[in-house]
């Protein structure tokens, strides 16, 4: 079996074991940068390249990586002591130190490099643990504690006491065989790993925190390989705990896609124990519960029930093995009424709102974009659907357009609430962008999103002025039909009822007109609202704690962020951020989409608004100067690189094709360090980036020329799958399937071409090409995506669940805060997919990471 669990800051994974985030790695292949050399001896030879560091030393050498280390990680590399009859082929000496401070220099640990000088009695000096792996010519391997005791050091060169020794040669070193070592640092755990053996444990009371690391040898002949540093999964889930997160129950979910069977699955949560088992029970009609598994549930979590009577209703209830008497309650259990029967979705029924007329044109409505959130603190999502009429426009377009309506529907299609924007809020992508979260923390979402003069709240309630009317009604006027005039809100409203909670003015406003152009796009500007209208928002944790909105004004030229925070009903600007002219290197760099991810690391979010990124502190943390562009991609793409990736697809026409950047690049998510460019000067509107290959390592990458790539950048196939708009995990394996119109396809990488899975009848998709469903998401049920599609006729909201099993559990990936918060942002301007804050491929290697340890 392969279990896989989560979590957190970033997130990290679980399988039958420890997921961990890459944070630093060194393949020697840039010299030796990352290091500093302490040696008692000038012919000492350092040969770095082809992925190994060869070291010959003649007298003690240690070698500190210079980064610091701190709380809790793993530290893993590969070595091979070399013995071919050279003057210091010695099998003898495979050491290293860890953890290390000098209490005489706390702030600065390199300042007695030259005196410490790979003297091995120097080294007593330092707090650290240390391990000699065949020390005293091959014939001990012992595990110490320094304490640093640099006074009780000048008077004797005192070393601690032992706390373990091996002596047999089990435990001594072969040589010219790699071996591998893993130092883990887990709270108040110290462990040392030799070729996965787990050879020292200690429980250490006042364990040492953080410091350095260093490898250690003395005459000796030894290679180096494969050093890399990683956060393991506790330290993730500790960090992430602080966040302010929604509650969720078991999310159980029933189907039943044929005339026979039900599919039954549900969620595996970030509270659950590691090896949770489960009970699953089914009552028919009111009477009394059977148990349907014969032994407890351990392998995924779902079930398929073949014995059902699907004649009559009944429900289904998922309850751990150890519970003394199960209960069935609204938070464990899903029913079925008999009309379910071959049916592999849930059906929502909509309100749809009658057609209406502005001016002389009619128009009528259609289901668009939606999102989740628990509106009522009872630990199940609602659904927040935006109403799209016919009459819709988007920036420079001029002209009237139909009422934005809002509406707040529970799944089974009870009616919450509807919001009016009004007629002073235009209709279209680049207009309404809405966010449902819990902003205050009291278990229950609000939304929160831009209104004007008459918008109407849930219960009625008018905004701002009814009476005006700031649209342009002159026809021949270049801004007929826009709002240029007149004052502009942000409210926040209760999810549960849709009542305007607090109202703002909008920051910033859209003065002067004129001054939103740019290198963005195609290079214009103009001054009848077609650069000031256009907006994108999220949700991120800014403090790491807290959820804040944040809103977007600009995206090709001028671009201002502001960052809210709704706390005890009051509505309050955190920071505003605003590259405010041309000249600004961050001019012209934003997306029609926003991506929110804790790019550093330090627990905070930043947002990536395309190719640039804004702090958690309202400052730019960088720009890669790439420009606006189409389609935003961020998750660790690479597994092999610390940290995360963003794909980005970029534009280039009219003017800006004399700047010729890239129309395809990926960059280094922190930094923003372009680690591959693909087509300059060439206008590319779509592009994915997902792992749909298993025969290649990391994510592929597709959009514009060059065909199917690698990680890398390097083309692995010439076709290119059939959709560039959407992927979603769907089957039973770890790579995502193809998302598109009413479709699910997957990537077939022996014949290089798309087989269909599913296609939904009857249901259509949204805005246009971009061919989007109203969501995607880990909704309910196992690990696997969710789509809410809408019927062709606006009746109803379907959403569609897989029944294909897996080997795979993981934990709901709605308790990833980036996955989370993706979720947030989706219905924002041009859709795209959620990912990962972590690497999830079909090349995790879950053997490597086992629990025995």
């Amino acid at each position: 079996m392969k279990l896989i669990g989560l979590f957190l800051l970033s997130f990290a994974l679980v399988f039958s074991a420890k997921a961990q985030t890459l944070l630093f790695h060194d393949d020697f292949n840039q010299g030796l940068s990352q290091w500093v050399i302490e040696q008692n001896s000038d012919a000492t030879v350092l040969n770095s390249g082809n992925g190994q560091l060869e070291i010959i030393a003649p007298q003690g050498l240690t070698l500190w990586f210079k980064q610091v280390l701190a709380g809790n990680i793993r530290i893993s590399y590969d070595a091979k002591v070399i013995q071919a009859g050279g003057e210091f082929d010695r099998a003898s000496d495979l050491n290293c130190f860890w953890m290390a401070n000098d209490p005489e220099n706390p702030d600065d640990f390199f300042a007695r490099s030259k005196w410490r000088n790979g003297v091995f009695g120097n080294y007593y000096s330092l707090s650290q643990y240390y391990v000699g792996y065949g020390g005293n010519n091959n014939s001990t391997t012992r595990f110490r504690k320094y304490d640093g005791n640099f006074k009780q050091f000048k008077n004797e060169k005192i070393r601690p006491e032992i706390i373990q020794e091996y002596t047999d040669s089990a435990h001594l070193i072969t040589p010219n065989q790699w071996c591998h070592i893993d130092i883990e640092m887990k709270g108040n755990s110290v462990n040392y790993y030799f070729n996965h053996e787990l050879l020292f444990r200690m429980d250490d009371p006042e364990p040492y925190r953080y410091g350095y690391f260093g490898f250690r040898t003395v005459k000796n002949h030894v290679v180096l390989k494969n050093f890399k540093v990683y956060r393991p999964a506790s330290e993730e889930k500790s960090a992430a705990s602080m966040r302010q997160m929604e509650k969720m129950d078991r999310g159980v979910v029933a189907v039943c896609p044929s005339q026979d069977s039900v599919f039954v699955s549900w969620r595996l949560l970030q509270a659950d124990p590691q090896n949770i088992a489960f009970n699953i029970y089914r009552q028919t009609s009111g009477e009394q519960a059977i148990q349907l598994n014969e032994h407890p549930l351990k392998e995924g979590t779902y079930f398929w029930d073949t014995t059902a009577d699907l004649s009559k209703t009944n429900s289904w209830f998922v309850t751990p093995e150890n519970d003394a008497e199960p209960v069935c309650s609204s938070a464990n259990s899903f029913s079925l009424n008999s009309d379910a029967v071959g049916k592999a979705y849930l059906s929502i029924p909509l309100q749809i709102p009658e057609s209406a007329k502005v001016g002389d044109q009619e128009y009528s409505y259609s289901a668009n974009d939606a999102s989740v959130a628990d509106l009522d603190g009872d630990g199940k999502y609602e659904i927040i659907l935006k109403w799209q009429p016919s009459l819709v426009r988007n920036p420079p377009q001029k002209g009237l357009t139909g009422l934005q309506l809002i509406d707040a529907y529970k799944l089974d299609g009870t009616l919450l609430w509807r919001i009016n924007l009004g007629k002073n809020i235009r209709s279209g992508a680049a207009y309404t962008q809405f966010l449902v979260y819990d902003l205050d923390g009291d278990g229950r979402a609000e939304m929160v999103c831009k209104t004007a003069d008459g918008t109407i709240d849930g219960e009625g309630n008018v905004i701002g002025d009814a009476s005006k009317d700031w649209r342009t009604m002159d026809a021949d006027s270049a801004t007929y039909g826009k709002i240029v005039d007149g004052p502009e809100y942000l409210t926040v409203f209760d999810g549960l009822t849709g009542k305007a909670l607090a109202t703002e003015n909008y920051i910033p406003d859209r003065y002067p007109l004129d001054s939103w152009g740019g290198v963005g796009g195609n290079g214009n500007n103009d001054s009848t609202g077609g650069r000031s209208d256009r907006f994108s928002a999220a949700i991120a944790y800014l403090d790491g704690v807290h959820p804040s909105a944040l809103f977007v004004r600009g995206w090709y030229g001028r671009t201002a962020v502001a960052a809210w925070d709704y706390r005890d009903g009051q509505l309050s600007q955190r920071w505003l951020f605003d590259s405010k002219d041309a000249d600004n290197p961050y001019s012209g760099q934003a997306n029609h989409q926003v991506s929110v991810a804790d790019v550093d690391q330090d627990g905070k979010d930043e947002l990536c608004v395309g190719a640039m990124t804004v702090d958690d502190d309202g400052q730019g943390l960088y720009t890669t100067g790439l420009r606006h562009g189409d389609a935003l991609s961020i998750s660790d793409m690479d597994p092999d690189r610390p940290g995360l990736e963003v794909y980005g697809i970029h534009e280039n026409e009219g003017k800006t094709l004399a700047l010729q950047t890239p129309g395809v690049a990926m960059f280094d998510a922190k930094t923003g360090e372009i680690l591959f460019s693909i087509g300059p000067g060439i206008d590319i509107g779509r592009g994915l980036s997902a792992d749909i290959d298993p025969t290649h390592r990391g994510f592929e990458n597709w959009g514009g020329p060059g065909g199917l790539r690698d990680v890398h950048g390097n083309t692995i196939s010439e076709n290119t799958p059939s959709s560039t708009n959407f992927v979603l995990w769907w089957d039973g394996d770890l790579s995502r399937e193809l998302l598109d119109k009413n479709r699910i396809d997957k990537w077939d990488w022996t014949a290089n071409k798309t087989v269909n899975l599913l296609t939904a009848e009857d249901c259509v998709s949204n805005n246009g090409t971009k061919a989007t469903p109203c969501l995607s998401a880990d909704l309910l049920g196992d690990w696997r995506e969710e789509v809410i599609w809408r019927t062709a006729d606006n009746s109803e909201l379907r959403i569609y669940t897989t029944t294909i099993p897996t080997a795979y559990r993981f934990q709901t990936f709605m308790q990833d805060p980036q996955y989370r918060l993706s979720i947030a942002w989706q219905n924002v301007a041009y859709n795209q997919p959620p990912f990962t804050s972590f690497y999830l491929g079909t090349d995790l290697d879950t053997k490597k990471n086992s629990t025995d340890d």
